[in-house]
């Protein structure tokens, strides 16, 4: 999307993945299976402590994933996406504050057009 030598010297507005935290969980997670491993008798025991863990770690993760989500998917976004992206806005035909109803979608035009003035001005095919 963008040139590779680009930086932009703008803070980030978003927090980044906390890939530390996800190390520890993994970390806690394998010096439990081992303990259980180490400290229990092969039995019914073993077996319930290991399939706790292994659901409790999956949650764990999945919690992390959930916590992270708007990082994750934002961390690949270099300086100039915002440039670069063109967004369609789709309004609403609720009131707004005031009472008064906001423009319907005939109002926005489709995004056939936009993109064909785009590829057109940029000359891409």
């Amino acid at each position: 999307m963008c040139d590779a030598e680009y930086r932009s010297n703008r803070p980030r507005a978003f927090r980044r993945p906390r890939w530390g935290l996800l190390w520890g969980l993994v970390l806690l997670e394998t010096g439990m299976a081992g303990a259980v491993e180490f400290a229990t008798a092969p039995g019914a025991l073993r077996i319930v402590l290991r399939t706790g863990l292994v659901l409790a770690g999956f949650g764990a993760i999945a919690l992390w994933v959930r916590r992270n989500g708007a990082a994750l998917d934002l961390q690949d976004w270099c300086g100039c996406a915002a440039e670069k992206m063109t967004v369609g806005v789709i309004s609403s035909r609720r009131p707004g504050p005031d009472g008064a109803v906001r423009p319907s979608v005939a109002d926005v035009p489709p995004i056939e057009e936009d993109e064909a003035a785009l590829t057109a001005s940029t000359g891409e095919r």
